[in-house]
């Protein structure tokens, strides 16, 4: 449903742009006026996506140091006898984390 939303948007948003080029070309209105409605547009588009991507990234960091301090927490809490492999579990978890 939220696609669908963003779809329209955008549609509805480049045609804005058309129309308000269309219109000031016929009416041979000054081309700083679509220029900058356009430019304003463009830029406000990609400070969104950059934003939402850093946001992301921060929660994902966010999450993985949760699940470290958490892993930690349950190292502490075994069986002696089961520490050794626990640790090779949260090496190989580290490695992997480090890979993305």
């Amino acid at each position: 449903m939220v696609k669908l939303l963003v779809a329209a948007v955008v549609v509805l948003t480049l045609m804005f742009v058309g129309l308000l080029w269309l219109v000031a070309i016929l009416a041979n209105i000054t081309l700083w006026l679509p220029g900058g409605v356009t430019l304003a547009l463009v830029l406000g588009g990609v400070i969104t996506l950059v934003w939402r991507r850093f946001s992301a990234q921060k929660a994902a960091r966010g999450l993985e140091r949760a699940l470290a301090s958490q892993a930690k927490v349950q190292a502490r809490v075994t069986r002696p006898d089961m520490r050794f492999e626990i640790q090779q579990m949260a090496t190989e978890f580290d490695k992997a984390v480090r890979a993305l």
